[in-house]
Formats: C-alpha cells, structure tokens, sequence
C-alpha cells in the first residue's frame, strides 16, 4: 500500500499508482492538468476588493485565470524586492547615497 501525505493545504497527496504513466496521462488515459514538481495548488483568503479585482481582469483577458494574476502580482513582487536589494548594495559598494553637496553639484552640471 503506498503512503500517502497528510497535507492537504499544499495537495501533497501522492497519485495513485495508475496515475504513475509514462506517457504524462493520469488515470483513464486523461493529460494531467498540471506536473506536480512545478506548481503547488494554495487556498488563500484576499480582501473582497481584490478578489474582485483579480476576476476583473480574468475577464477583461488581462490574465488567464485568476492564479496566474496572484503568480503575476508575486512574482512583480519578488523582483522588485531584489532590484532594492541589488541597488543597496551597490550603494553600500559606491560609498553610500549622495549628500546633498554632491546632489547640487550633479544637478548643477547637468543643468
């Protein structure tokens, strides 16, 4: 008997064993939506106003489904976080941010 996982906030549960072809087909010869190393399915709560917002653009064709807004929204999110990473560190490299001799003297060649 094949163990399986209690987790089911993540869907961890492990296919049954006519689930497991080598053709990428689930039971009964269907495709399965969705390669389980790739993807973990979440249940999440979000204010009324943004899950309005999330199917608003689902049906404006902004996006193909709701999950892929959300992935959209993370993933803006994990970029720019390490662009502000990328810059304070290049800040921490240079000397710091500019003092505001250095901010007059810049604006003043610039013009």
């Amino acid at each position: 008997m094949e163990a399986r996982s209690n987790n089911r906030a993540l869907n961890q549960v492990a296919p049954k064993a006519c689930c497991r072809r080598s053709d990428g087909r689930g039971c009964f010869g269907r495709a399965r939506r969705y390669d389980r190393g790739m993807t973990t399915k979440l249940a999440i709560s979000l204010p009324d106003e943004l899950a309005a917002r999330a199917r608003q653009a689902v049906d404006a064709g902004e996006a193909p489904s709701v999950s892929a807004y959300i992935a959209a929204a993370i993933d803006e999110r994990v970029r720019r976080e390490s662009l502000s990473t990328l810059l304070g560190e290049m800040l921490a490299e240079s000397g710091g941010p500019m003092t505001e001799s250095e901010r007059a003297a810049a604006d003043r060649l610039i013009g």
